[in-house]
């Protein structure tokens, strides 16, 4: 086990899907788009496997975004829509 690797360094992402309100069936692969889109620029054929990442990141927040419209929970996400439509978000 690496602990930096294992450990530290998904943790930011964790901490943010947790927020978001990702499932947890879906937080490895969210790490893996973000990730990818992070190391963008370290070469060309990493930008290259970004562009396509991006897409599947954006999709599924749209497609997370509409699930929170009809189910919100406790989570960014329903936060986020909540004030959108002008309806109270948590309390102070």
């Amino acid at each position: 086990m690496d602990l930096i690797r294992d450990y530290a360094l998904p943790m930011p992402t964790t901490i943010i899907t947790e927020m978001l309100g990702v499932p947890p069936k879906d937080r490895r692969q969210f790490y893996r788009w973000t990730n990818a889109i992070a190391s963008m620029f370290a070469s060309k054929g990493a930008m290259l496997n970004a562009i396509p990442n991006m897409w599947t990141l954006i999709r599924y927040i749209r497609r997370l975004i509409q699930k929170r419209r009809t189910d919100p929970r406790d989570d960014l996400v329903s936060d986020l829509i909540r004030a959108e439509e002008g309806g109270s978000s948590r309390g102070p």
